[in-house]
């Protein structure tokens, strides 16, 4: 009898088993990792990796849960995430993205997930595959007490304390692509425009202005105003197939649109309109034209934007839509919402109102970084160049504040800094190197100016050139970065990463 009990107490074990792997699918297999006292990588997904080491690590920026988090976004999308707090929702500090909670039949890779664990502190983690309502994940800081870390941990709806499933979304549309992201790297060839917050000026003081800031589709109006970076001034530019929307920022549901479509007609006012997908009148093609841009319609693209009489310096004067004409009541600049130029007679963006000091990896794209070749410590002999990025401390500096400009160090040897030898007599196309630091050396200072979705770095010593990697080569190991002349391309663009 006792044997017979053994056996069905067997059988139901089994039976558990097999209906936990029925029920996910049978596709996940937990296992565990053994850590110590130095960095160890337990799991890795889409390229981002999971690191573990002993120690408390619940505020830590490298080991924490919510750490991976905001690496994995930072790496596969580009955007920066913050209030990963218990029972919060996440947060994005990018325009344009927010987080919305899913429910169990809408999770998908790349999600962000939530728990709360046995002292009903705040746990944070990605998704990596889903099954009905039980998911894999990939995270940090959920430790045993033998010091191992768990890999494809699964948690479920229904089971797992306080579940939650958060999903990105950019200007309100669905922007997870099943976790793989949108690398920050270089926009199409035929992205002229960076995507990225802008003022379209007409001129040096005067711009588009969305008239009364009024959020009536239809009745939202284009004129000449005075710019003064308010947000019915200011236009989120976004790339879609070879088309931009642009959205002002006090309504992003509106877009620019050209009224009626095909069937608009030259002389009618410039308007915002609801934004729908695939609306052809509120995306525009971009040509590059005299020393700025020209606009022009999708749905009538015999029509361009057009100021009424070219009177650019008129505030309320309308913004029309017009036929091709070759003068400069076509021609439109855009300026960063921080201040900064993309084309066009508007100065240059020292970001001064940002404060960068810190420790950065510059990255040209999501995967290549500016390395210091050899890790040399000798001046004037250390070249930069591009490489893959590791972490390595020749590929993350330390950047010092000095009034609006910036001292920028290698890890690896503080007592040098980035430099543009021969300072104001520098040339376009020489190879960025670094000397030894000396107060008050301009040769060795930067201006850091918003640029798109990116940085790029101008010298005080002599502000007409600009840090760029040859050729735009951001993906080729070894390819020297330089200084150019300002050029408004993806080659002049980094992004700073937290390092």
């Amino acid at each position: 009898m006792k044997r017979k009990r053994k056996y069905r107490k067997l059988l139901a074990a089994i039976l558990t088993i097999c209906m936990v792997m029925t029920a996910t699918g049978g596709a996940f297999a937990a296992s565990k990792v053994t850590f110590g006292e130095q960095q160890v990588t337990v799991d890795t997904f889409n390229g981002v990796p999971a690191y573990y080491k002993i120690g408390n690590h619940n505020e830590d920026s490298t080991y924490s849960c919510a750490a991976y988090v905001k690496r994995y976004y930072s790496h596969k999308y580009g955007v920066s995430v913050y209030n990963l707090l218990t029972g919060c929702t996440p947060k994005s500090e990018t325009t344009g993205y927010s987080f919305k909670q899913v429910n169990a039949s809408q999770v998908k890779p790349g999600d962000i997930g939530y728990q709360t664990n046995s002292k009903d502190k705040g746990h944070w983690f990605i998704i990596k595959t889903v099954s009905g309502k039980s998911m894999t994940i990939i995270e940090q800081n959920w430790k045993g007490k033998d010091n191992t870390a768990p890999v494809d941990r699964i948690v479920t709806f229904g089971v797992t304390k306080n579940l939650k499933v958060f999903r990105l979304y950019k200007n309100g549309a669905d922007a997870n692509n099943g976790g793989s992201g949108s690398p920050v790297v270089a926009p199409a060839a035929n992205q002229l425009i960076p995507n990225g917050r802008y003022a379209i000026m007409v001129n040096g003081s005067y711009c588009l202005n969305v008239q009364f800031a009024s959020k009536t589709s239809g009745s939202a109006k284009l004129c000449i105003d005075g710019y003064n970076g308010e947000s019915n001034e200011l236009f989120d530019i976004t790339y879609i197939n070879g088309y931009y929307r642009i959205s002002p920022v006090h309504a992003p549901n509106l877009a620019l649109n050209c009224l009626y479509g095909k069937d608009g007609k030259a002389g009618q006012q410039l308007v915002c309109h609801t934004w729908s997908n695939g609306d052809s009148a509120s995306l525009w093609s971009v040509e590059k034209y005299s020393d700025g841009y020209r606009f022009r319609n999708k749905a009538n693209p015999n029509l361009y934007i057009d100021v009424a009489n070219n009177k650019k310096s008129t505030v309320g004067n309308r913004i029309n839509m017009w036929t091709k004409v070759n003068g400069s009541q076509q021609t439109l600049y855009l300026k960063s919402a921080g201040g900064g130029s993309n084309g066009g007679n508007t100065s240059a963006n020292t970001s001064a109102a940002k404060d960068w000091s810190g420790t950065w990896a510059i990255k040209a794209n999501s995967r290549y970084c500016l390395n210091v070749q050899y890790a040399s410590k000798i001046s004037d002999l250390a070249k930069c160049v591009i490489d893959p990025y590791n972490g390595e401390s020749n590929e993350r500096f330390k950047f010092t504040k000095y009034g609006n400009y910036y001292r920028i160090s290698p890890l690896h040897a503080p007592n040098l800094a980035l430099n543009a030898q021969y300072g104001k007599d520098a040339k376009a196309g020489q190879q960025l190197s670094l000397h030894t630091w000396r107060d008050g050396d301009a040769a060795s200072l930067w201006s850091i100016e918003d640029y798109g979705s990116g940085v790029r770095f101008r010298n005080k010593a002599n502000p007409n050139l600009i840090i760029d990697v040859t050729n735009a080569q951001k993906s080729t190991t070894g390819c020297k970065i330089i200084l150019w002349k300002q050029n408004g391309d993806e080659a002049q663009r980094f992004y700073l990463e937290r390092a």
